[in-house]
């Protein structure tokens, strides 16, 4: 039956007044459809209060429309659908016992907030509705529950999931003697089974095998109780199908059972090609078999299996913007390349998992969740506590109340944390400025009198230095350099050395009189000290002088090679470097050579005259 008829019928027995001017296209109301919705939810309530409709007739039409609405994917916010509602509410809340159409007004809001991907919301309703169904009948609300369990599940609360069920298993463990009736209906056997098979994936995850297997067992003994009902249908067949196949996969997987396991692989693909399940099934059922068989060849080795079913999941999810399949596709990868042997390539695939599934991505979705949960369940106390206008404001200025201490108490949470986490900044640098200067201030004039020490004995009234004061003096400007680290909020790194070199060769090559070019194989955010940074700087600005004042070229070369701690500087020119050896001894280059000592590096020469000269030195990162 399509829409203008349906809708038609339930006008012609006083439902639905507006919902079929709204859905046909009919209403004479301008703007867009949310807008005509709320104009005709407006009439129906118009409609009770001028006792047009009787009040079973009223919350009955309000339901039906409410569903329609939904259908017709017009959605409202939780707050707009709890002032639109208001009126409704109010009678369903005048009803004794009235449960039956508070588990009605909680379903639309709960339909609602999970078609809208509000899910902290939609927990919050499914509470609601299985408490009022715990007062109405004495047990739990199937479809509520399969909600709650989803929603654990989702979110990896395994514990949570298993509670539910030991809560509830009472029950659970009855539905075997009533599937096969009609006074259960067979909606709720569905929902059973949903219950189950989330349950038991639950436990299996936990390694709870004993409670595992009973859940599952149990959705065995109702999918046979049900197939022997008349009025079971080819959806609700497909479904029950489907779920008890992924409760018994789960379980074969639990006893590492490889040939079960291949049998359902079988079954679900003769689900999936069964003319009577529905389509929009057969694509759940696709997704669940290809994660079934990459996780089933990656487990037993077959590389070759995997990476065909890889290749299919990357197909499958090709066009999506979904993270957590991308996450998937690259664990699946890497686990591949793992099994392989190709260790470093898994490892550099599970890098790329990483970052496709942020961890503070999944932190802030809970966060989001948890916040919507407790602004739904503020908002709706809020209403249940509107019965009069008095108590509407009393309930108002409380809100206001707690909201303000609320905020109060958060912002005062939040500086003083930021405040401890200044002060312990504080502290750090001032202990960093202190550990500096007290090297410096206690070493240096013991170094000094060694120096002076050192210079008396010499054994002659020469200039030279000896080899102690010179590595004094060395040991000097070290310490120097440690006080500047620990006083500095920048530590230098490699980058810093090539954008240094970077700025020299531009400033000296205003007339674009040569060419030259940099190339790196390093971590540029690799830390260095600031003495390593100040004699590799000193060190690559000779090179340069050396070439312009020196060299007739036109091409400069410099490459930085990291292996592990380990760097090489390779410098060179094209122009023709030095006939005699003697010139290849200049002060620039003793210069270079002492520098290159100081840093514990090697230094190497090669003079290929008359082609060019390179320059090479090696040194262990500090």
């Amino acid at each position: 039956m399509n829409w203008g008829a349906r809708i038609q019928t339930r006008v012609k027995t006083g439902y639905c007044l507006m919902a079929f001017l709204i859905l046909t296209g009919s209403s004479g109301y301008c703007g867009d459809l949310k807008d005509s919705a709320i104009q005709a939810v407006q009439k129906i309530n118009e409609a009770y209060s001028n006792r047009k409709l009787n009040e079973k007739r009223y919350m009955d039409t309000m339901y039906v429309t409410m569903r329609d609405l939904l259908s017709a994917n017009i959605h409202f916010s939780s707050k707009e659908l709890l002032t639109l509602l208001g009126p409704y509410r109010k009678v369903v809340w005048s009803q004794s016992p009235g449960t039956q159409y508070k588990r009605n007004f909680y379903g639309i809001l709960s339909n609602e907030a999970q078609m809208s991907g509000k899910y902290g919301e939609m927990l919050y309703y499914a509470e609601r509705i299985n408490q009022l169904q715990q007062i109405e009948s004495k047990r739990p609300s199937l479809t509520a529950l399969s909600i709650i369990a989803d929603y654990y599940l989702t979110h990896a609360s395994y514990d949570k999931v298993k509670n539910l069920f030991e809560q509830n298993k009472a029950y659970l463990q009855t539905i075997p003697d009533i599937a096969g009736g009609q006074e259960m209906h067979i909606n709720d056997v569905v929902q059973a089974v949903i219950v189950l098979q989330k349950s038991a994936q639950a436990l299996f995850e936990l390694k709870d095998i004993l409670a595992g297997t009973r859940a599952f067992e149990l959705i065995q003994k109702i999918d046979r109780a049900a197939n022997t009902r008349t009025d079971i249908n080819d959806n609700v067949k497909a479904n029950i199908t489907f779920l008890s196949c992924m409760a018994e996969y789960q379980y074969a997987t639990v006893q590492k059972n490889a040939l079960k396991q291949q049998e359902l692989f079988r079954r679900m693909t003769n689900l999936q090609q069964d003319k009577q399940t529905p389509d929009y099934m057969k694509y759940y059922i696709e997704s669940c078999l290809i994660d079934w068989k990459i996780a089933f060849y990656l487990h037993h080795h077959n590389t070759d299996s995997s990476a065909h079913y890889i290749k299919i999941y990357k197909a499958f999810i090709q066009g999506e913007a979904i993270p957590y399949n991308r996450y998937l596709l690259h664990k699946y990868q890497a686990q591949n390349l793992y099994n392989t042997g190709r260790f470093r390539a898994s490892a550099d695939m599970l890098n790329a998992a990483s970052d496709a599934l942020d961890s503070t991505r999944a932190t802030l979705i809970n966060d989001i969740d948890e916040m919507m949960y407790a602004r739904v369940k503020a908002e709706d106390q809020q209403v249940l506590l509107t019965s009069t206008e008095v108590a509407y404001e009393k309930t108002k200025r409380r809100l206001r109340i707690i909201l303000s201490s609320s905020m109060i108490f958060l912002l005062t949470i939040i500086s003083a944390f930021f405040f401890y986490r200044q002060l312990q900044k504080n502290k750090f640098l001032r202990f960093k400025l202190n550990l500096a200067r007290n090297i410096h201030d206690e070493t240096n004039p013991a170094l000094l009198h060694a120096r002076v020490l050192a210079r008396s004995f010499r054994k002659s009234d020469t200039d030279e230095k000896t080899e102690l004061e010179k590595n004094i003096e060395h040991t000097m400007i070290l310490i120097r350099s440690l006080s500047h680290d620990l006083k500095s909020t920048k530590q230098q790194t490699i980058a810093d050395v090539i954008h240094h070199t970077e700025d020299i060769l531009n400033k000296l090559n205003i007339g674009n009189t040569f060419n030259y070019k940099i190339t790196r194989q390093l971590d540029i955010k690799r830390l260095i000290s600031h003495y390593q940074f100040a004699e590799l700087k000193a060190i690559l600005n000779e090179c340069i002088t050396n070439s312009i004042k020196h060299a007739n070229f036109d091409e400069i070369n410099i490459s930085f090679i990291q292996k592990g701690s380990g760097l090489m500087i390779s410098y060179s020119d094209n122009g023709k470097g030095w006939d005699t050896p003697e010139e290849g001894t200049g002060i620039g280059l003793q210069n270079m050579r002492e520098r290159v000592q100081r840093l514990n590096a090697d230094f190497s020469l090669v003079n290929d005259y008359p082609n060019r000269y390179q320059i090479h030195i090696t040194l262990q990162l500090r």
